[in-house]
């Protein structure tokens, strides 16, 4: 049984609130100004549904990106700290509250929303459904993907790979928190190594346990 989708919050009565205004934009897009966006009066009902809500939300974009992700990639633009920052104190505050998340519709629910998506996956008749094949690719380039869930999935594939590899690596050196377990241990060193090799004694045979063994190996690596 699939889980439900996150819950949305709730727009206000005027819905208009949420289209920057020429005074003082929640971002700089980056040819047309704001001014005469010829959008729909908003309804004042408290009734409104979500989508009537966001209609003047999308006529904004519309008429000054190319595209929803064009509007995406300006609005969450990452900037180095101590440079130049285009961005107004408003844009600002208000990416930096979503992405901290101190809303309550956090980015982890937009990322969950949009796999759950319908249009995310590509039927067995669409251009580029051989996407699909590449799922969990662990390799491919993420930007050549179209379709978002295939794209996901093979990010989230790379970078459970990059943790993997990071622990398997961890798991090769001795734990400063253990001293006593050692990654390696030798029945043999020739003199020139003897100092930088343990060698496996009679106490440690006796007091190996494969118990113990695993839980230091899973607190090291997790996954």
């Amino acid at each position: 049984m699939p889980l439900p989708l996150p819950q949305l919050p709730a727009v206000p009565a005027n819905a208009a609130e949420y289209c920057a205004s020429p005074a003082e934009p929640a971002f700089s897009p980056p040819h047309a100004p704001l001014e005469g966006v010829d959008a729909p009066e908003s309804p004042s009902s408290p009734e409104m549904t979500l989508l009537t809500g966001n209609l003047s939300n999308l006529y904004c974009i519309e008429n000054n990106f190319r595209s929803l992700g064009h509007f995406m990639e300006t609005l969450t633009e990452n900037f180095p700290v101590g440079g130049p920052d285009p961005r107004s104190d408003k844009h600002q505050r208000i990416v930096s509250g979503w992405l901290c998340g101190r809303t309550g519709f956090h980015p982890v629910h937009l990322i969950e929303a949009i796999y759950r998506n319908r249009y995310s996956v590509p039927r067995y008749d669409a251009v580029h459904v051989d996407e699909l094949n590449e799922t969990f690719n662990g390799n491919r380039d993420l930007k050549t993907f179209h379709w978002a869930r295939p794209g996901l999935s093979a990010w989230a594939t790379q970078l459970v790979g990059k943790r993997c590899t990071m622990e398997i690596g961890k798991l090769g050196q001795n734990d400063p928190n253990h001293p006593n377990f050692r990654a390696f241990l030798q029945a043999s060193v020739n003199p020139r190594m003897a100092d930088k090799r343990a060698t496996i004694t009679q106490e440690d045979i006796f007091e190996f346990s494969m118990q113990r063994s695993g839980d230091i190996l899973k607190s090291r690596a997790p996954l």
